[in-house]
């Protein structure tokens, strides 16, 4: 199942997911209503680029 612009606006609620993982210095926030399959797959590609950008070990 995928959530489409009716759910998900990259422009308005990416923006908003990214506010949130910034101000909590972390990827494990709450989600936006509705758009759930859409704020984890853009949790884990956060997570994922972090995981590439750090040296080996921290």
């Amino acid at each position: 199942m995928l959530d489409d612009d009716d759910y998900f606006s990259r422009d308005k609620d990416g923006a908003v997911m990214e506010k949130r993982i910034l101000e909590a210095q972390s990827s494990e926030v709450d989600a936006i209503a509705g758009a759930t399959y859409s704020s984890e797959g853009y949790k884990d590609a956060v997570k994922d680029a972090l995981s590439k950008a750090l040296p080996s070990g921290e």
